[in-house]
Formats: C-alpha cells, sequence, structure tokens
C-alpha cells in the first residue's frame, strides 16, 4: 500500500531528557518518582520531544482482533524521510495505570495483525498469537511496534550496512550480486539509529514500557531477519534479544550465493554481543525460498555457540518448520515461538501453532442475472482447498424463490477470494469474484482467460450481502463495491461517508468495509 506522507519539521531530541524519564523504573510497575511533580514535569518534557518524532494518524485504524490498535507518523531525521508505525496494545492497556509492559519492534509491520494491510492478504496474525500466550501467567504481554517498510527502500533499510562495506572485498561486491538487491542505496545504518534511538525513545515516552534492555526486543523475517540480527550486533545495549525469521543469509537471490552470507558470518563473529545479556532466536522453513537457509543458518548457529549462547542456557533457539514456504502464513504458525522464548520465563517446550480449520457453508444467488451451474473456488493464504480451478460445483437450492446454490467446505486461513464460476457446456460463461483484499465484486464476462470485461464500479445502489446466522450467506449483484455491512445475524447497512471515522463505534463482529480498509475482523 503506498502512502503519501506529508513532510514534518523536526526537531532534535533532547537525549538526556530522555533517559531520565526512565531512571529509577523497575519492574513492571511505574516506581514513587513518577508521582513527584519535577518528575511529572521531566515526563511532559519527554512527550513533547517525542510529539516532534509520533504524529498519531486517525483516519484509519489497524483491524485487530485482540488489544488495541494506533497508527502513527513516525519521522526519520536520519534520512529525512516517514515511516508509519502500527502499534498494537495489549487488551489491558491503561495509559493512566501503574502497569508497563516489554516492547517487541518488528520490521514490515504492515504484515503484522491486519489481513487487508498485509501482503497477499494473510498477516502474521500477532494478535491473535498474543491472544492466545496471554492465557499464561507466566507469559509477559508486550507492546508491538510494527514499523512499515518502505516498499521498493525495503532492501536498502534492511541489508547489513557494515557486513557489505566493511567485510565484502571491493574485488568480490559486484560479484556478490547485493548492491542491485539493495538498489544501489545502503541506509541500514541510519534506519536502526533510527529506530535504537529516536523512535525507541519516542515509544518510551509516549506508553508504559519497560524502557531497560532486558525487556526490550527486536523481530523480523527474510531481510526483516538480517535487520533484526544487525540491530542487537549494533545496539547491544538496546536490545536483549532479537528474533529472526526465515533469515535471507544469501542477501540476493541466487541460492549457490556465497559472498555475502560469509561476510555476514564473520560480522557475527566479530559483533555479537554478550550471553549473559542477550537471546537470539533462528528459523526457517525447507521449501521454496527457505530451502535456500539451512547451510548458513547452521554456520550460524556455530557462530552464536562459539560465543557461548546454547539452548541449555536459555540464550539461543533454532527451529526448523518441515514444509514450511517463505511467507506470512507460515510465519503466523510459529510466531509463537520466538515471543515464548523471549518472554516466557521457564518454558522449554516450543511447538507452532497449526492453523485453525474454519468451516463455511456458503449460499450464492445472484438476482440480477441468470445463472446456469455454479462451482466455487477459495483461495488464500497461498493455497486453495475447494479444489483445482474452477472449484468445486455447488448444489442447487433456492433462496426466497430464486435460483441458488450452496456448498459446505474447510479452510485454514482466511480466503481473501470466493470466486463464483458459471459453468455452461461450452466452458465458464461468467464469473463473479468476491476479493476481500480489494473489497470489490469483479464480474467477468466472456469465456475466462480473456478476462477482457473486467472491471468494478463504486456502485452504492447494488449491495452485496454477507450475513452469518450460523452459517455464512453470500447474495451478489453484478460488479458492485461492498458497503460497509455487519455480520452478526441480521443484515445491517450501515452509512459510510469519506471522512467518517465510525470503525471503533462498532462493537465486536464481522466487518466489509468499502472505502475505508478493514479486512474481516473475525474468521467467518
Amino acid at each position: 500500500m503506498k502512502t503519501l506522507l506529508p513532510k514534518r519539521i523536526f526537531k532534535s531530541l533532547v537525549a538526556a531528557t530522555l533517559i531520565l524519564c526512565h531512571s529509577g523504573v523497575a519492574g513492571s510497575e511505574k516506581s514513587d518518582e513518577c508521582q513527584t511533580p519535577d518528575r511529572q514535569n521531566q515526563l511532559s518534557i519527554c512527550r513533547m520531544e517525542a510529539d516532534n518524532i509520533l504524529s498519531e494518524q486517525t483516519d484509519y485504524t489497524p483491524a485487530c482482533s485482540w488489544g488495541s490498535a494506533k497508527r502513527y507518523i513516525a519521522h526519520c531525521r536520519q534520512l529525512d524521510a516517514s515511516y508509519i508505525v502500527d502499534v498494537l496494545l495489549p487488551e489491558d492497556y491503561d495509559p493512566n495505570a501503574a502497569k508497563r509492559y516489554p516492547v517487541v519492534y518488528m520490521h514490515d509491520g504492515q504484515n503484522l495483525f491486519d489481513p487487508f494491510l498485509s501482503y497477499g492478504g494473510v498477516s502474521w496474525a500477532v494478535d491473535k498469537a498474543l491472544k492466545r500466550l496471554s492465557q499464561s501467567e507466566e507469559f509477559q504481554v508486550p507492546i508491538i511496534v510494527g514499523i512499515h517498510n518502505r516498499e521498493e527502500l525495503r532492501s536498502s533499510d534492511y541489508l547489513c550496512q557494515k557486513v557489505i562495506t566493511d567485510y565484502i572485498p571491493a574485488d568480490q561486491l559486484d560479484k556478490s550480486g547485493i548492491m542491485p538487491v539493495a538498489g544501489g542505496r545502503l541506509h541500514s545504518d541510519a534506519y536502526t539509529t533510527f529506530l535504537a534511538n529516536d523512535l525507541k525513545n519516542a515509544i518510551d515516552a509516549t506508553f508504559n514500557t519497560l524502557p531497560e534492555r532486558e525487556n526490550t526486543f527486536i523481530m523480523g523475517s527474510s531481510m526483516g531477519g538480517l535487520a533484526s540480527l544487525y540491530a542487537i550486533c549494533e545496539y547491544p545495549d538496546t536490545y536483549g534479544g532479537a528474533a529472526c525469521l526465515s533469515t535471507h543469509w544469501i542477501g540476493n537471490f541466487d541460492y549457490n550465493s556465497s559472498i555475502f552470507p560469509t561476510a555476514m558470518l564473520a560480522y557475527m563473529t566479530d559483533r555479537l554481543p554478550s550471553p549473559e545479556t542477550h537471546k537470539l532466536y533462528f528459523d526457517h522453513g525447507t521449501t521454496g525460498l527457505d530451502s535456500a537457509y539451512p547451510e548458513w543458518n547452521n554456520k550460524a548457529l556455530k557462530v552464536a555457540e562459539s560465543k557461548g549462547y546454547s539452548r541449555e542456557n536459555g540464550t539461543l533457539l533454532s527451529y526448523i518448520a518441515e514444509g514450511a514456504d517463505h511467507n506470512e502464513r507460515y510465519w503466523a504458525q510459529r510466531v509463537n515461538i520466538p515471543f515464548q522464548f523471549m518472554l516466557e520465563e521457564g518454558n522449554t517446550t516450543y511447538e507452532p501453532v497449526l492453523p485453525e480449520t474454519n468451516r463455511f457453508h456458503v449460499v450464492f444467488c445472484d438476482p440480477a442475472v441468470s445463472w446456469s451451474s455454479v462451482s466455487v473456488f477459495t483461495w488464500g493464504g497461498g493455497v486453495t482447498q475447494t479444489g483445482a480451478w474452477p472449484g468445486t460445483a455447488m448444489t442447487a437450492t433456492t433462496h426466497d424463490g430464486k435460483p441458488a446454490w450452496e456448498i459446505t467446505f474447510e479452510h485454514t486461513t482466511e480466503p481473501t477470494n470466493i470466486i463464483f464460476n458459471d459453468i455452461t457446456s461450452t466452458g465458464i460463461k461468467q464469473t463473479a469474484d468476491l476479493d476481500f483484499v480489494n473489497n470489490s465484486v469483479y464480474d467477468f464476462s466472456g469465456v475466462i482467460g480473456t478476462l477482457s470485461g473486467i472491471e468494478a464500479i463504486d456502485n452504492e445502489e447494488k449491495q452485496t450481502v454477507i450475513m452469518v446466522d450460523g452459517n455464512l450467506h453470500v447474495f451478489t449483484t453484478h460488479a458492485c463495491r461492498l458497503p460497509l455491512v455487519r455480520v452478526d445475524g441480521t443484515v445491517k447497512y450501515i452509512s459510510l461517508h469519506p471522512g467518517e471515522n465510525i470503525i471503533n463505534e462498532l462493537s465486536e463482529g464481522v466487518y466489509i468495509v468499502n472505502n475505508r480498509k478493514l479486512f474481516l475482523r473475525n474468521c467467518f
């Protein structure tokens, strides 16, 4: 999602003042010093400085199924750039209470808990993972700070700058193929400094955090795994743990590449912080891009072990996700493991959370156009579970005296698309694609494959209704945008005009939105 961000005037952060903001804080409660007039004055100064970095955005609230989310624009003075930052606060978070929380900073923040924002419409489901983990009294529920990537500048922000400039010989740099991946630019030193200094200080001044190193962690996947490892090496006094999922050890996309990963191992040998005060988590899958990682992941583990890290002393954990590929669907299945490793004392048993199986009963009825014989095809998380294209035949039925089709199926992910195909003796006559990512229903006229008639028309007169009364029903007219619909056993149309912000006023349920980017809040 490309967002145009306004430039904001930045005032330098007063680092010494921010340090004072957190002096004397211990454990999970605010110290008595927080209640003194001088202390309150210091906190006020801190928040004023934080306002120069963080600007809260109220025009969009990220969707989450647990806790509450806030969106900010963070100004990075090191790059004179802006980052979208989504903050996920625990269910029991109260800004006026004494309780404080550890913080996990996570790269690729748009992929963490709001499926609409996520790559491919599937998130890490961090909100759901924390909901499950919070049931344990031993688990320290954290605040999540998700920093969105800068799309085409992602690689330049995440690829480890000193590894490239200081550990790859000049005569091997071109052969490494790393600079084209970075777009010819290296921004990771500036990005890493921004996170560890300005952003962290602003977060600590804005929220009830436990700011100490032992309560501050950083996590990411793929190149975000590299960025997390780099951050803990560059700022060992800031982070107490780094979680690196599907770490992109090869740097480029040549599976046989060795120049960058060899340099990365040399950097780790020189710069890994002490295991007396730090934790490291690594994992990888076994298929797709992840199949390129085992050799280098094993070598990285040996480097860490040579520095004194080990599973036995609780400072090192490695996990192999058999059959897992390189995407959010699989990271969602095991994100609980690094959370438990970093935030749950005494736990030595780590198992992934297998995806839940959701049962769907779908009724399709089109009052505008006659359909002959309907098949349904679903897509979500890189998988389909209703058979190969054009899908599985639905059973003919009626709804309000009109022809309709129904089917019951199971899906282990939240589908991003439910596609209905009108099957005739000559092929597919027409298709209606219920697209949750783009919040549209597309009508494909003519034989599928040409796709010459694709269009999505904004038309509030043509409603798409989705309701739940123990089952899921879909009734659709052709080529219409989805209005906001509440799914709670009855059909409710709620007017949503540009500029209105009524999402937070609605009670729990499942929603679909037209002009606002909010995915289904709950599984069907």
